[in-house]
């Protein structure tokens, strides 16, 4: 069972694409897929679980999850495919186990601790997404080729990037060390992945096109960074639920609350085409 439920996410999304578009609604619906890196299932204001106080935090905000969660179905029991990123993202790609695409590890590490003086031999390792294994996009475009699709963010999956894999708009074959090194007024690209994906959506309500977007950020993976006034303002926050040290916070430069919902501030906004998208609100609504 477990093993199939990224399979039929993937089915699902296929099916209700097929159903709105040969039944009777008028407009075919538009898919948005937002990806945290390293996500904590427990790390944002959403709870998880009533009887687990750790599944939810009242240190790290995260209003627009909420808003979001209220509006919609929360699926608490959800997992990762595999523990690490290459592996995880080929799965949600494809709809394959990572055991099914003989993916273990990250594209591009194939030495270290991890592949030397193992008692087991490591399986080969795979370095890059299969061009035989076929994608949500070349599924949408396959069946519904008005659709229009995007990636913007991380891909680490190598094999040429997304524009190879079925999408026609993207930030091309990126990894880790994009999300790394970047402006202060933009920490791990947040700000970057959500505004070209809001301004590519806009593009196609106005051409009139239906769309599948996939934003996929760097956040919260280390690096951990922020804005310096994000800092601030965390470091007067009580904590409670989390048990974190302030002190790590600070000598850290770190907080996960923009990281984490700034890409969902924009999702009260997005309704069929022709409708407003969002407003362009990145402050804390607090």
């Amino acid at each position: 069972m477990m093993k199939n439920k990224t399979n039929l996410f993937i089915t699902s999304i296929i099916a209700s694409l097929m159903i709105s578009c040969t039944g009777k609604q008028a407009t075919p619906p538009n898919v948005i897929l937002i990806l945290a890196d390293d996500q904590g299932w427990g790390a944002t204001t959403v709870v998880m679980d009533k009887s687990v106080p750790e599944s939810w935090s009242d240190f790290i905000r995260t209003p627009n999850l909420e808003r979001l969660a209220a509006r919609g179905i929360v699926f608490s029991g959800g997992y990762a495919p595999h523990s690490n990123c290459s592996p995880s993202r080929a799965a949600i790609l494809t709809g394959k186990t990572p055991a099914k695409l003989h993916m273990t590890d990250i594209v591009d590490r194939h030495s270290e601790v991890l592949f030397e003086g193992n008692r087991l031999i490591p399986p080969p390792h795979v370095y890059g997404l299969d061009s035989a294994d076929i994608t949500i996009a070349e599924l949408i475009k396959q069946e519904k080729p008005e659709y229009a699709t995007a990636h913007f963010g991380k891909w680490h999956l190598a094999s040429g990037g997304p524009e190879l894999h079925g999408f026609d708009a993207s930030h091309g074959e990126t990894s880790n060390r994009e999300g790394g090194k970047n402006p202060p007024e933009d920490p791990k690209k947040i700000f970057t992945i959500t505004n070209d994906g809001m301004a590519w959506m806009e593009t196609q309500v106005s051409e009139g096109r239906p769309f599948y977007l996939q934003l996929s950020h760097y956040a919260t993976h280390l690096d951990i960074v922020s804005r310096l006034e994000t800092r601030e303002k965390v470091g007067r926050r009580e904590e409670r639920h989390l048990n974190r040290d302030l002190n790590y916070f600070n000598n850290h430069k770190t907080t996960k609350h923009e990281q984490i919902s700034i890409s969902w501030t924009c999702m009260d906004g997005i309704e069929p085409a022709g409708a407003e998208l969002c407003s362009r609100t990145w402050k804390d609504h607090e």
